[in-house]
């Protein structure tokens, strides 16, 4: 039987490898963190299942993702909810982003995996489904 420690830090494990497999550009690993029906939000938009998921990080800006602890507001045996905070900072122009995630996983082959990722963006509005627009 697991513990709420072990959960813990195979979750956190999880996004420590979400960051590091988008920051080295290795996409199949990045896709191994979600289940096959997983889905990521971002731009008021959703892409689903690996060939989606692929596609739409083939085409987005590459950087650092820098990644907070992870909150765990709910966990049951197989399903959990949790928030992150994320900076991002992209590699070409040095922009940063400020992000938060709000996340639903599944434990699949008794392994934690993302079954959605909604990411949106702190602005000097508040929290927004886009990033702060250039002045």
């Amino acid at each position: 039987m697991t513990t709420f420690a072990d959960d813990y830090a195979e979750i956190s494990n999880l996004f420590a490898r979400y960051c590091l497999t988008l920051d080295h550009q290795e996409l199949d690993a990045w896709l191994d963190v979600f289940t096959p029906d997983g889905s990521f939000h971002s731009y008021g938009r959703q892409w689903t299942g690996p060939d989606e998921l692929k596609n739409v990080m083939t085409y987005a800006p590459q950087g650092l993702h820098h990644g907070g602890p992870v909150v765990i507001e709910e966990i049951t045996k197989d399903s959990a909810r949790t928030r992150q905070n994320l900076y991002f900072v992209d590699r070409e122009t040095g922009e940063s982003r400020l992000t938060v995630y709000d996340d639903e996983l599944r434990r699949v082959d008794g392994k934690w995996k993302i079954h959605m990722r909604l990411c949106r963006y702190l602005t000097s509005e508040g929290v927004s489904i886009r990033p702060a627009r250039k002045k």
